[in-house]
This record gives C-alpha cells, structure tokens and sequence, in this order.
C-alpha cells in the first residue's frame, strides 16, 4: 500500500500517528501547516524555545483558535488536541508519542533530543542538516543498533535527491553523480540579515545537502571537485559525467554542485545516469529526457525541495514501513568551517549563515586527517591563533568545550569510520 492509504487506513481505525516536533521555525510551520490537512496524522505535541513562538507558529500554519491549548500530553492524546511547551525532553518522553521531528537548527540541541529519542525509542527526523554532518552516521547506526528509524526530512533536497538515486539504481542505471543546484552567489542576499538565506548564499547549505547525500547514497566527495558550473537543465547530461567522456567530473560515481539561472531548478536536485546499452539511450531519447550528445548520459531531477511542506512523508514512512527517506551508512563527506574574511585570535565564530565562517565540503577522511573545524563546531567558540580569509579552520585553532555533546559524539564518530586518526585537539586536551 502507498502511505496516504496507510494513513487513511489509521485515520479510520481511529488511530492516527502522534507526532512530536521540536521546532516551530519556518520548517516547522510548514509542517504544522500541511499536517491540519494530512489523514492519519495528529501532531499531539509543539516545543520551542518558548512557548509563545510554538504558539505563534500553529497560528501562522492556519490552525483554529483553541486547538493547540491542550494542559498536558496526556490531554493532547486523549482528545486529539496538541500540547505546547518549551520542553523538548519532556515532549519526547510524553505517552503516546510515536515519532519526533527535530526541526530546531542548532545542532546541539538536536543532539539533545537525538539523545532523548533513543532513550525513549522514538524514531526521529532529523531535519537539523548541521547535526546530520557532524555526526550523522553515528546516530544512524545507534538508531538502528536499538531498532529505531533515523533518517532526513522528505521535502529537503538531500532526501530527494536520495530517492533521485535510489530509484535510479532500483531501476538498473549506473549513477554518474548527483547534487543540488543553487542560483548563483549574490551580494544581495551574502548581506541579508536572515542567517539561512547567508547559509544559502555562501555555499554552505549546498555543502551541507551534498555530504548528506553522499553519505547516505555512498557516492564519493572529489578531492578535485569543479566549481560549481553554470548550466541549465538541459545541459546537466553534457557537463555531469567524467572528464573522460567528455564533462567536467574527475570521474563517476561522486556528489557535485551546479548552479542556474533558472529559477525553476535553482533550489533542485538532480542526478546522471550512464544509459547502459542501445536499447536503454534510444529510449530515453524518446521519452524526452535530456541526453549528451552521444546519447551516453542522461540526467533526472527534481526541480523543487519543497521543505516541511512534504516532511509529513518522512513521518509516515518511518512509522508505517520502519523506513528512512534517506540516511547516512557512510562518513564519506565532511562539512568544515572557512574563514569567510581575516579572524583574528579573541573573535567568537558565529556559526553557519554568520559573518565570521561559511561551509565547505571536503572528503571526510581528509578533513579529519587535516584535524580541520567541523561546521557544527564553529558556533560561538573563541579563536585562539588567527586564520586566514578563505583557509579552513584548524580544530586546535578554536577553545572547544570537552564536555560538549557535539565534540563527545564526533570524536565518537571518527573513532567508529575513520581510518585516519584524527589530530588531538589542542585546545581542549582531548583526543579523537
């Protein structure tokens, strides 16, 4: 069955999935705002930093007066209302509860609540790209050493591109790569106040989307990866694929960049695929889709993420299958932090979408072999050497907190996938 007749069918059975979600931010409300009109789904519990921006959110999603003003979870589950707190450990351990959405943007507290959801066996959709980097594939194999589903948010581009390359494998193609496609960098927005369009605008959400996508689809991140190239749609087959055959890539088989001009495809994802054989290349030349000139390549995409406006499929997929719209079996891609501008020691980095650093993405066991700042790590932290304009920040450059959860797990992480020992932090006398 397809999940919108699993979720009419408990609809019906007067059994609808319970839904926590921490985070009434823009993704959030989304959610809120699809999830009033999904069958099947009750979102029993709202938590944020305060209550009155949970409640803020529900208004803005379209919810009626009265609706989210249940006294407790046990209330919210009794009468299919919805509880709001500024409690997020609290919401995932309400009775009742069946699944989390963490929705929240700082990576620590997602690992909080990442931390709180296997505690108390809840699955969780982590759409909190930050924490997914840091330490994404640990969590995974904890979810799924306990029996639990951990996975990205459907409506997100890296999930999407996932299903891109999943459906392509299921059917037989050979994925020649796959990414994210993005407008190109403006002043304009590298000024805005708002830190998620800056994270868009450096280049660090489309980092962020790509080790998320390699390390849940196993395609490898280039040493040597082009610059992001200017192409449309119908030119991704000619530029995406090898060198050898004449594209841009240092071989197949790994994640890349693009950026459009074309408005419809400029927050997409996409993928090639090699054609295989004379029967396959003639008919994908009939059905339309873009090819190279030899016919050799050919390129799918989905031109549209359309964030927590769709998150409701992650949700249903993990409750009513046990399956993830994506998740992270590998550390192949690191996200580490760049000095966007001279540092100097005594400045505190404000983190993704900040003035001070912006994301890159390397190959994970360079960056760790390199000892180099995690994004997720560079987030109020205080120099302690300085760091060049475009030079990636050493880990012992920065006072990290040894007790933090972020540095406990990563180092947990790299001792599990890394084959390279990390380099000691100096900073905080501890060692990964």
């Amino acid at each position: 069955m397809f999940l919108h007749a699993l979720l009419t069918a408990r609809a019906a059975e007067g059994r609808p999935l319970r839904v926590g979600l921490i985070g009434a931010g823009r993704l959030g409300t989304l959610a809120l705002a699809q999830a009033r009109r999904t069958p099947g789904l009750h979102v029993m519990a709202v938590a944020d930093l305060t209550v009155a921006r949970a409640r803020a959110a529900c208004a803005a999603a379209g919810w009626e007066e009265g609706r989210a003003e249940a006294g407790s979870p046990a209330k919210a589950l009794r009468h299919g209302t919805t509880w709001l707190t500024d409690d997020a450990e609290a919401l995932v351990a309400a009775g009742g509860l069946e699944v989390v959405i963490e929705a929240t943007g700082d990576p620590e507290a997602a690992l909080r609540h990442a931390a709180a959801c296997l505690e108390h066996g809840r699955p969780l959709v982590m759409a909190t790209t930050e924490a997914d980097a840091l330490v994404g594939p640990l969590l995974a194999r904890r979810f799924a050493a306990a029996g639990l589903v951990y996975g990205l948010a459907y409506g997100s581009r890296p999930a999407l591109v996932c299903e891109l390359v999943e459906r392509a494998r299921t059917s037989g193609f050979e994925v020649l790569a796959a990414g994210v496609a993005a407008p190109p960098q403006s002043d304009e927005a590298l000024a805005e106040g708002d830190r998620r369009a800056v994270a868009e605008a450096d280049g660090t959400a489309v980092a962020l989307a790509l080790a998320a996508v390699a390390n849940a689809t196993g395609l490898a991140v280039p040493a040597d990866p082009p610059a992001a190239p200017l192409v449309e749609p119908d030119t991704l087959a000619d530029l995406m694929q090898p060198r050898a055959s004449g594209g841009l890539l240092p071989r197949a088989g790994v994640v890349a960049a693009v950026t459009t001009t074309d408005a419809g495809f400029a927050r997409g994802g996409w993928i090639t695929v090699a054609a295989g054989g004379e029967a396959t290349a003639a008919a994908l030349a009939a059905t339309g889709v873009p090819t190279d000139a030899a016919g050799r390549t050919a390129a799918l995409w989905r031109p549209q993420a359309l964030g927590g406006l769709e998150v409701a499929v992650s949700v249903a997929a993990a409750c009513l299958r046990g399956e993830a719209t994506g998740h992270p079996t590998a550390f192949l891609g690191d996200v580490v932090a760049v000095a966007k501008r001279d540092l100097a020691v005594g400045e505190v980095l404000d983190g993704p979408g900040g003035g001070t650093v912006r994301g890159a993405l390397m190959p994970a066991e360079d960056a760790v072999a390199a000892g180099l700042l995690p994004l997720a790590l560079a987030d109020r932290v205080t120099l302690l050497r300085p760091v060049a304009a475009g030079r990636p920040v050493p880990r012992a450059a920065v006072r990290l907190d040894p007790a933090g959860l972020g540095l406990r797990l990563r180092h947990e992480l790299e001792a599990a996938f890394c084959a390279v020992p990390p380099e000691d932090d100096a900073a905080t006398g501890t060692s990964g």
